[in-house]
């Protein structure tokens, strides 16, 4: 006897819809009067498109009767299945990491959130938020000037993760008492956007919060430019035409930080805050 689709045999599928219709065959075993006590589920996301994985995600979340046990390399697989009901393994860590006290609410947040950096940061010993795509552009040069090392071959990992994201984060980082630091904008209004915002983490020795205090830098953009002055107006004063090379690089945010990594990477200096991060996260 063997599984069939559509009058194809499974063995004749490709190995990415054989992961999916085995582990739908699986599942609903649990409708019917022969339903399995538990169905163990090794890596489902193997050979799946982004699609097919989300698909199957729901197939998991809709399934009833059978204890499921999943195990994964997935981000997906693993915020979209409830963080409160996950368990990681980590080399960091001789004991398993549970995020069952992780308040519900945010648990939520992040099935429902675009793809997440929640692996990385549960499993990360130091770990550097950061806002954008131009912020975790230039890290590993600035890091790398700063320090002499390779971020890449620190114990220190970046992730940009959005500024609306980042009380999610530090809520699991305080839990695990994870090395965290976190580099955003003030936005115009220091007191408001940072000490009242963070004000739940501010005593936490292992998390540090820091942005520019200057409410003139609303963005690290503008900080990076006013140290960096010299090299950004020559870099970028042939693409400009009515508006000034800030204006620029305010418009193309990622593409400028990618042409000063490529071009100044070894001469870029770091604003004063982001010097400040760097220091504490490497320690």
């Amino acid at each position: 006897m063997t599984i069939a689709e559509n009058g194809v045999q499974i063995e004749n599928m490709g190995k990415g819809r054989q992961c999916f219709v085995r582990t739908e065959f699986a599942l609903s075993k649990g409708n019917s009067n022969n339903e399995p006590d538990v169905v163990l589920l090794e890596e489902p996301e193997n050979h799946l498109s982004h699609g097919s994985m989300n698909q199957l995600i729901k197939c998991i979340n809709d399934s009833n009767g059978s204890q499921l046990l999943v195990t994964t390399h997935s981000c997906l697989i693993s915020a979209r299945l409830d963080l409160n009901k996950a368990i990681f393994l980590s080399e960091q860590s001789n004991q398993p990491i549970f995020l069952k006290d992780l308040n519900p609410d945010t648990a939520k947040f992040f099935s429902k959130a675009p793809i997440t950096n929640i692996l990385e940061l549960v499993l990360s010993s130091k770990i550097l938020l950061v806002e954008g795509a131009a912020e975790f552009i230039l890290l590993a040069p600035l890091y790398k000037n700063l320090t002499g090392t390779d971020i890449l071959e620190s114990d220190v990992h970046v992730a940009s993760v959005g500024g609306l994201s980042f009380k999610r984060y530090l809520e699991i980082a305080s839990l695990l008492e994870i090395k965290t630091a976190v580099i955003t904008d003030n936005d115009g209004n220091f007191k408001e956007n940072i000490t009242e915002k963070y004000s739940d983490f501010s005593q936490a020795a292992k998390i540090l919060i820091r942005a520019d205090c200057d409410p003139a830098n609303t963005t690290f953009e503008i900080s990076f430019y006013n140290v960096n002055k010299d090299i950004c107006d020559e870099l970028f004063a042939d693409r400009v035409r009515s508006n000034t090379v800030l204006q620029y690089m305010l418009a193309n945010k990622a593409e400028a930080a990618y042409q000063l990594l490529l071009q100044k990477a070894d001469e870029l200096i770091a604003p004063d805050y982001i010097q400040e991060v760097i220091a504490w996260i490497s320690e």
